[in-house]
């Protein structure tokens, strides 16, 4: 698979050249239907300053289940980057230049949540510092029929906005890459906070991934996620990248961080259902039924 990146103002686009068994079906069915990556940053970014390290950890998080025997990117990272690039996927990735430098946030840095304004997400930014910078990845409707509904979301980031938190808007359809719609690897939900990271001065991406699904409590098996697959991918990747996970949620379950909302300024102001029309969840999905039950 090779990579082509363009650039105008706020707005990116990244070409997918698929090539011999790329973008087919995996073994959990899904497979990549389009070939274009569409980002579009607030009219305040530049689209162009997204560091080359960020760039190339997106790109990763877009393609990495479909490609099957080599990813060209058309970046100069650094060798730092690349090394741990290498080193961690199973297939071969091929850099234009890895003479690039690095990131590194100066002495004023500050934390980005990935913020989707559920009630986990919402927890974790309670716990964050109030200088926390928020990106909400904001999916757009390409296709005709759709239960989805972001106005919950909509009104969490507008009453984040209010609060005095930095909220950022980010139109991407990286969810539209692969059929059925959804996120290449879980951590694509963070994509947009990684996109802002350089010109925003991010020193760290946080997620509201919560214990019943780092260390899988209430599950048929028990993880220690620092030593699981996932964390061993990516964590190195991110923290390479000058942008280390930050899992405030991570050891707090479900329950507490509904208590954690309840008692916090966004009570009423966060909710976990993306079908009802805000201020009314749906009462019938899956997130509806289990923060009901919590």
């Amino acid at each position: 698979m090779k990579t082509e990146y363009s650039t105008e103002g706020p707005i990116l686009k990244v070409k997918f050249i698929l090539e011999n068994d790329d973008g087919k079906a995996t073994s959990r069915g899904v497979s990549m239907v389009r070939d274009v990556l569409e980002i579009r940053l607030n009219d305040s970014l530049s689209a162009s300053k997204i560091h080359p390290d960020h760039l190339a950890l997106i790109t990763l998080m877009s393609v990495h289940p479909f490609v099957r025997e080599v990813l060209k990117m058309d970046l100069k990272v650094s060798s730092e980057f690349a090394e741990i690039v290498q080193k961690l996927c199973s297939y071969d990735v091929e850099f234009k230049s890895t003479k690039g430098k690095g990131y590194v946030p100066n002495s004023k840095s500050r934390p980005c949540l990935a913020f989707s304004g559920g009630v986990d997400s919402t927890a974790a930014l309670m716990l964050m510092p109030k200088d926390t910078v928020c990106a909400w990845l904001d999916r757009p409707q390409l296709t005709e029929r759709t239960l989805y509904n972001k106005s919950a979301a909509n009104a969490t980031m507008d009453f984040a906005e209010k609060s005095g938190f930095e909220v950022h808007k980010v139109y991407c359809d990286v969810e539209h890459l692969r059929n059925p719609v959804g996120f290449p690897v879980d951590l694509t939900s963070g994509m947009t906070a990684i996109a802002i990271a350089s010109q925003r001065n991010i020193d760290s991406i946080a997620y509201g991934m919560v214990m019943e699904s780092s260390y899988r409590t209430g599950h048929a098996k028990y993880r220690e996620y620092p030593l699981s697959t996932h964390y061993k991918m990516w964590a190195p990747l991110f923290a390479t990248a000058g942008i280390p996970l930050f899992l405030p949620v991570g050891g707090v379950s479900e329950v507490c961080t509904s208590i954690i909302v309840i008692n916090s300024p966004f009570n009423g102001a966060a909710r976990s259902c993306i079908r009802g029309e805000w201020p009314e969840p749906c009462n019938n999905c899956w997130k509806c039924f289990r923060k009901t039950l919590v």
